[in-house]
């Protein structure tokens, strides 16, 4: 299913979405842009999964 279709078009493909507690947010340039559904995400989107770095948050060495 297209995003554009949707009325998604400003929110994707450019935004990063976190997952958070069953919700997707969207957000851009440190701006959230919209949130849904975690379910509804997964469906309508393609997302890929980006895994945070050990060590990423500056701490340690």
């Amino acid at each position: 299913m297209s995003a554009a279709i949707n009325g998604h078009g400003r929110v994707f493909p450019q935004a990063r979405c976190t997952v958070v507690k069953g919700q997707a947010i969207f957000d851009r340039d440190g701006r959230e842009l919209w949130r849904c559904d975690a379910a509804y995400a997964e469906v309508h989107f393609e997302l890929e999964r980006i895994e945070a770095s050990r060590g990423s948050t500056g701490e340690g060495a």
